[in-house]
């Protein structure tokens, strides 16, 4: 039987005496401990070499004279994901703690869609964490991307949270946060009295707060309050292995190692230098007086008109755009796919051609929600989205030069003659050829991706830009085509827009049209399906049953043409990922983003 630890030792008694360390739990330190001081020296390294800000050079990061801190936390982290933990744990220890913590949630959030200047401070650091990413979800993606995900829900989104004075009694905080003892409060506090904008989110300061005690007493209430739960924790523990002798060694190891991780942090936070380094650097910083923070007005700040010399008895007030663009706030509440235009310009292009498609494919869904057009009407949801389109041109027309706005509406005729023969076919039960359908593609889809690039390329100050349009090309044909597939394969798609949707709204897919094309004998059955599926909406709008969506499904398994459709994305990935390679060898830069976001889509999982 394996042992429940296996990759770590007890840290020294003596140690932990030496130091006062009052916890009733034994820490453990993995074996490895010198991989996870490799990566936080790598981190330090990338972050003085793509940051250049300095921050490298002060004591925050998880290094310490016992240990590191994912060796103490993560004790029996196996050594080859050691390293990569350890570079996304000093990544969330960065002292500008609350801006730099919403930068860094949003770089590990995959429906972010923030605007981020390239080159700036916030870019680089979602370059760092791109970094991280991939190699997280090489080793293992499903438990990469979980872990990602709880990362950022439990410890980063924290500095979002209520600091320590919104809290009135410690059981309130305690749900909210475990304590580790007090020891950053003095980081915590010193860091307030240099900034009183800043934020504490410790028991200590709560305790001081709202029971009105000195500071060394509110610690002495912490530490014993500490000590209690321990030994509630071991005494319970006990219990439940005297009750439970033949509970399954994955529980066990699952609550020991529990333990382990509560009493490496409190071990590590006792020595680090996080907590000590602040001294030297608070006497420089000015003092100011620290006061529990006040809610901001319930009314916002106050209105004033400017007078005007017009007789407003003859001038009819201008009116409201409120009807015009609450279809556009609603959908832009909807979460978005994995790739979000950087461009203003762009993005309003996206959302209106997300009302009209929906308007167009009959589409009732739209990320888990209901379309548009179902809550506003049609009517209103095609002029909002018109509306949209020459906002687009507006802004390339006030804020690009001249060759911008040209290439934009030639993208935008691009779009319109794409989207015109996806109609086309769907209308009149035209099955094309796969040809014929990568040139829709093309035209259609590919076109907000080229305008992007293009738009940036007319704006660029580089001379010479990298030559992009292959990539443009692949990316295009992928998205594409893989959104056909996930429509008709995955249970994600089938939530958010309802089961094989392209079947509902009788759509020429790349999948269907493989199917048809190298199996003519299931032309017949498609194209019946389609037809009475078509008739049976114009006379009583009703969906397409489950047992036809079946039989499709089985007609395109039997075909062959699920594994065509995704061999050939298989072929397009990689065709991305040498297209990138190319790409980051003329430039001399890496793109960490765009190989994540290849990575975070493929089918090879």
């Amino acid at each position: 039987m394996k042992a429940i630890f296996q990759h770590c030792s007890p840290v020294d008694p003596k140690e932990l005496s030496k130091h006062g360390h009052f916890s009733k739990l034994m820490p453990r330190i993995n074996h490895r401990d010198n991989l996870a001081n490799a990566a936080t020296r790598k981190l330090l390294l990338d972050w003085a070499e793509m940051v250049g800000d300095g921050w490298e050079s002060e004591s925050h990061s998880s290094l310490s004279k016992v240990g590191n801190w994912c060796s103490l936390v993560f004790p029996e982290t196996k050594p080859e994901r050691l390293g990569t933990l350890t570079y996304l744990t000093d990544l969330g220890l960065i002292h500008d703690a609350n801006q730099e913590h919403q930068v860094l949630c949003a770089a590990l959030n995959d429906s972010d869609n923030s605007n981020i200047p390239g080159g700036s401070r916030s870019q680089k650091i979602k370059n760092l964490a791109a970094q991280f990413l991939f190699q997280a979800m090489s080793i293992h993606y499903e438990k990469g991307s979980m872990m990602i995900k709880a990362y950022r829900k439990k410890w980063l989104e924290v500095m979002d949270s209520p600091p320590s004075n919104a809290f009135k009694i410690i059981s309130s905080y305690l749900k909210f946060r475990m304590s580790n003892g007090g020891m950053d409060f003095d980081r915590e506090y010193a860091a307030v009295k240099s900034n009183p904008e800043a934020r504490i989110v410790n028991g200590v300061f709560l305790l001081m707060l709202n029971d009105g005690i000195d500071e060394a007493e509110a610690r002495s209430s912490i530490r014993d309050l500490i000590v209690e739960y321990e030994l509630q924790f071991l005494v319970r523990w006990k219990k439940y292995q005297e009750k439970n002798i033949k509970m399954s060694m994955n529980l066990r190891r699952f609550i020991e190692r529990a333990g382990a991780i509560v009493a490496g942090n409190h071990w590590w936070c006792t020595v680090c230098p996080r907590h000590r380094s602040f001294k030297t650097q608070a006497a420089k910083a000015p003092q100011t007086h620290v006061a529990p923070s006040k809610p901001l007005p319930a009314g916002g700040p106050k209105r004033t008109d400017s007078a005007t010399s017009i007789d407003t008895v003859f001038i009819t007030p201008q009116l409201s755009q409120e009807a015009l663009v609450e279809p556009i706030d609603y959908l832009k509440l909807m979460s978005s796919k994995d790739v979000k235009s950087i461009e203003e310009i762009i993005d309003t292009l996206h959302q209106s051609s997300l009302i009209l498609d929906d308007i167009e494919d009959n589409s009732g869904i739209r990320r888990d929600l209901p379309s548009v057009h179902t809550i506003y009407d049609q009517a209103q949801a095609i002029n909002s989205a018109t509306y949209m389109f020459f906002r687009a041109v507006n802004l390339t027309s006030s804020g690009l030069s001249p060759k911008g706005l040209s290439r934009l509406l030639e993208g935008l005729e691009r779009l319109f003659v794409g989207q015109s023969w996806d109609l086309y076919w769907k209308h009149n039960l035209i099955c094309p050829s796969k040809e014929e359908y990568l040139q829709m593609v093309d035209g259609k889809t590919m076109s907000m991706f080229r305008a992007l690039v293009e738009l940036m390329e007319v704006e660029s100050l580089t001379p010479c830009p990298p030559k992009t349009e292959n990539l443009i090309f692949l990316l295009g044909r992928y998205f594409q085509i893989r959104d056909n597939y996930m429509n008709l394969v995955s249970k994600g798609y089938a939530a958010q827009k309802g089961t094989c949707e392209d079947l509902e709204e009788g759509k020429f897919s790349f999948p269907i049209i493989a199917c048809i094309q190298d199996c003519p004998a299931s032309k017949g059955k498609i194209l019946g399906l389609f037809r009475q599926h078509a008739a049976g909406q114009k006379q009583q709008s009703i969906g397409m049953g489950d047992e036809c969506k079946r039989l499709i499904m089985q007609i395109l398994n039997d075909g062959g043409a699920l594994a065509t459709t995704k061999s050939y994305l298989l072929e397009l990935e990689d065709s991305l990922k040498e297209e990138i390679g190319c790409l980051e060898a003329k430039t001399g830069k890496t793109n960490s983003l765009l190989t994540l976001l290849i990575e975070t889509l493929s089918l090879n999982q």
